[in-house]
């Protein structure tokens, strides 16, 4: 039985966000009831009113026990929404992800880096410096998480915070400490720490517009998940090199690792030469 079998979902497909959420607990066992406006008798009995002026409600009722009504127009709603997406991977696919990309998908503006807290769900849009661009590298290597080591390499991080006597990793601001962690927790907890302190120094360079001090920062980013969290791949180690060697400021794989992409922080003027340096070595790589 899928987690949300009994749950019946009311579609308001116009509604912001709407069509993803439905599509979301749809998968997760939910019954779908469609109603196109205007709304009539047919919506009574969900609970709260669910259009009222400008404001638009998603509403989900399980088994006529319980109603939810989520105002999509306001942050609460829209935070909402992206906890329920991260509790659909979680609970469904069996990746026991963060909420990283589902606020990125929600929050990310073009031109600009996003800046997270995920305990305090804090963000902040920051503009990247000017005449750069982000490019995607893709080889087309796939990946599956929950048959990765994903799952495990986020045990070790809580069993090296445990052993450290603190709630997370995060809360360690001293590298020296993960010394004393015995193998690989070593390993983890120091590439966890070292990358929040990249995380902060690259605000740091991006409030400076310094694209070059940023750039740097993904290149140490990308070795560290290669040699300390070891979540890289050879054929990605190539393409951060070979990228690095085309010009660009810095590069590192994307996402949780295991397969995927390289993001490449290339000046806007160098941009040509740079995907035709890479074509000559990679001829199936696309470049975005």
């Amino acid at each position: 039985m899928k987690p949300l079998s009994g749950l019946k979902v009311l579609d308001l497909s116009r509604v912001l966000a709407g069509p993803l959420c439905t599509m979301i607990l749809a998968d997760l066992g939910a019954e779908v009831v469609k109603v196109e406006p205007p709304w009539g008798d047919e919506t009574r009995g969900w609970g709260p009113p669910f259009v009222e002026g400008e404001s638009a409600y998603f509403l989900a009722v399980n088994r006529g026990k319980r109603s939810v009504a989520l105002d999509l127009k306001r942050p609460e709603g829209q935070e909402a929404v992206r906890r329920l997406a991260q509790k659909a991977e979680v609970e469904y696919v069996g990746v026991r992800c963060g909420i990283m990309d589902q606020m990125a998908a929600s929050l990310g503006q073009p031109g600009q880096a996003l800046f997270l807290d995920t305990r305090t769900l804090a963000y902040e849009n920051l503009p990247l410096p000017p005449g750069v661009r982000v490019a995607v590298l893709d080889l087309g290597l796939g990946r599956r998480l929950a048959e990765a080591g994903y799952n495990r390499r986020r045990q070790e991080a809580e069993e090296a915070a445990k052993r450290l006597g603190v709630r997370s990793l995060r809360d360690v601001a001293d590298l020296c400490l993960v010394e004393s962690l015995p193998s690989p927790l070593d390993r983890r907890a120091r590439h966890v720490v070292s990358e929040n302190l990249r995380v902060l120094r690259g605000v740091e360079a991006l409030r400076r517009q310094d694209a070059r001090a940023f750039g740097e920062l993904m290149t140490q980013s990308h070795r560290s998940l290669a040699q300390d969290y070891e979540v890289s791949l050879p054929e990605l180690d190539a393409l951060v090199e070979e990228a690095l060697r085309a010009g660009a400021y810095g590069a590192k794989l994307t996402g949780a690792g295991f397969g995927g992409a390289v993001v490449a922080l290339v000046a806007e003027s160098r941009f040509p030469a740079f995907r035709e340096a890479l074509a000559r070595r990679f001829p199936d790589l696309k470049v975005l």
